[in-house]
């Protein structure tokens, strides 16, 4: 893993958290995006069984089974139509009122097979070699957690809930797998402010696929183009070797002590 990227000697030093030093005279940012995580018991350790980022990757393994989507924007309200399109029964749970687009919601509000969960939290992913379902508990004052949620809370939680009058009300729901969908953070910590961000901390690239700094480029999800998916990421990689190999050459026919002349 990467630490550091330090300008020098006319290129760049980059130090890893292994405690190596490589050295090039062009550097290629492609460390991508790490996934806002629910950073609840049981999550870490079915990732890959159950517990999921990518709906789009996985949500074909758990057509027509019983899901549950985490996450209050678009993205969440998007993989919970996806994945009732599969025919999954799905509930979504976002601590706060859903963000969407109308039409999204329009659509959503017509599903059947999606339950919303508005003012609930994921608290706990239950399961022992696959996910078997997740603990989630109502926020506040209760209000906002649909109409089932009220029900079952005032029957004592028949459907697995548990807490009296003044206590926090929690439900144990059976699913099969729980799809994350509270977005990413671009992972660029390491940059140390070499190269201009965006206030999404996404990394400013040109049509070359060059940043903010003479020689460093940068491709993939980490930067602040269009699209999320890995076809699309890769032809940022060959878009930013070829600008970084264009770069190169203008450097080689610059005059000794001047700028890189420009290559086409």
């Amino acid at each position: 893993l990467v630490n550091a990227i330090v300008p020098a000697g006319g290129g760049f030093e980059v130090y890893t958290r292994e405690g190596s030093r490589l050295v090039g005279r062009g550097v290629i940012i492609a460390s991508g995006r790490a996934p806002s995580r629910l950073s609840v018991p049981g999550e870490k350790e079915l990732i890959g069984r159950g517990v999921s980022y990518c709906s789009t990757c996985d949500g074909a393994f758990f057509r027509g089974r019983p899901v549950a989507v985490a996450g209050g924007g678009e993205p969440a309200v998007e993989a919970a139509l996806q994945m009732a399109a599969l025919d999954a029964r799905v509930v979504l749970v976002s601590e706060k009122p859903l963000r969407a687009g109308d039409a999204l919601m329009a659509k959503l509000r017509g599903e059947p097979r999606i339950e919303v969960r508005e003012g609930w939290k994921v608290t706990r992913v239950e399961g022992d070699e696959h996910v078997a379902g997740i603990v989630v508990r109502m926020l506040g004052s209760g209000r906002g957690g649909g109409e089932s949620a009220d029900r079952d809370a005032a029957a004592g939680g028949e459907s697995g809930g548990r807490g009296g009058a003044g206590e926090a009300v929690e439900e144990s729901l059976a699913v099969e797998a729980v799809f994350v969908e509270k977005g990413s953070i671009p992972a660029e910590e390491f940059t140390g402010g070499l190269v201009k961000v965006n206030r999404r901390g996404e990394i400013e690239v040109g049509k070359d696929a060059m940043t903010s700094h003479p020689g460093v480029f940068a491709a993939g999800d980490i930067t602040d183009d269009y699209g999320r998916q890995i076809i699309i990421a890769a032809g940022e990689g060959a878009r930013a070797g070829m600008g970084l190999g264009k770069w190169l050459r203008g450097r080689r026919a610059a005059p000794e002590g001047g700028e890189a002349a420009p290559v086409s």
